[in-house]
């Protein structure tokens, strides 16, 4: 079994948000189907799965689940070094910020362990996030992993 699949449940058993970020068609949502969330289930966690979080706004009823992972998650932590490393001050439209804004605070509903599923396609940007990043924007703390093919 995939080492990364043990560290996140490890922190989701500690009752931990998680992070996983890494390049677009890496696997990382083959990998939540596949490894994590049949590992999850095999230990007994009623798992919550969206593959983004207009899916949750949509679909949650108030279902109980032990833990959540959504994949497509978007952060603005790393915003700063983006606009910098990309020299744009319009990295992110206007139109996204209100869209990613509206998905944060629908995650503020959730109150069980979470695993997110962020894409960051260069190196450094997923260094970034890995070594830096300790809560999600509303403030959960998060532990943070690369994910690798």
């Amino acid at each position: 079994m995939n080492h990364l699949v043990h560290k996140i449940a490890d922190n989701v058993f500690q009752n931990n948000d998680v992070l996983v970020a890494g390049p677009t068609g890496s696997g990382k949502t083959y990998f939540v189907e596949h490894e994590l969330l049949p590992f999850l289930n095999k230990a007994g966690l009623g798992v919550g799965y969206f593959k983004n979080i207009d899916e949750f706004i949509l679909n949650y009823k108030n279902e109980h689940f032990d833990v959540f992972i959504f994949d497509e998650f978007e952060t603005f932590f790393d915003r700063d070094f983006l606009i910098k490393k990309y020299n744009d001050p319009e990295y992110y439209s206007e139109q996204y910020i209100q869209l990613v804004t509206k998905w944060h605070g629908a995650l503020l509903e959730v109150n069980k362990p979470s695993v997110f599923i962020l894409t960051r396609n260069e190196e450094d940007e997923i260094d970034y996030i890995v070594k830096n990043m300790k809560q999600t924007d509303w403030g959960s703390r998060v532990t943070c992993f690369e994910f690798f093919k």
